[in-house]
């Protein structure tokens, strides 16, 4: 496995290569893996608020912000002036759910079904189903300010 730290997630690149895609480019099962991996950290670390460090779960949760929110306008539904924030931390939630089953899906020889523009923040159930054969990469650390190798939960 690889140990190297991913990099900080880069907004600009993030804009470039994803958001100034078509809406369905920022649904996790679109993402290329590096963009995958970063934000599978990158939600982590948005998660993992230490009082200590309240700045690194703001800047880590900008990426899955700009994320989401690029597929809520796909969605029509970007247009709000503001979101509670209850309806915001599910939109959290559930894109932490649909990275973590994405990153599930391409690295072992389970499958869940991949979200779409029309099921994703719907309380949709996630459907396995079992691959053929699949030869997987090693994953590369999510760089933790512990040193820990994690990737996340879908826990609240």
């Amino acid at each position: 496995m690889n140990d190297t730290p991913l990099p900080m997630t880069d907004l600009g690149l993030l804009e470039q290569e994803i958001l100034s895609q078509p809406p369905e480019a920022a649904l996790p099962a679109n993402l290329p893996d590096r963009w995958l991996r970063l934000i599978a950290r990158d939600l982590e670390l948005a998660d993992s608020v230490d009082t200590d460090a309240p700045s690194v779960a703001a800047i880590s949760a900008a990426a899955p912000l700009a994320l989401i929110y690029r597929i809520l306008d796909g969605k029509g539904e970007a247009g709000e002036a503001s979101i509670p924030v209850e309806v915001l931390l599910g939109y959290f939630f559930d894109f932490r759910v649909e990275v973590n089953s994405e990153l599930v899906s391409r690295l072992t020889r389970t499958r869940f079904e991949p979200a779409t523009l029309q099921s994703i923040f719907s309380n949709r159930t996630l459907a396995l189903r079992q691959a053929q054969r699949l030869e997987a990469e090693p994953l590369e650390s999510t760089g933790m300010p512990d040193g820990r190798n994690k990737i996340g939960t879908a826990a609240r």
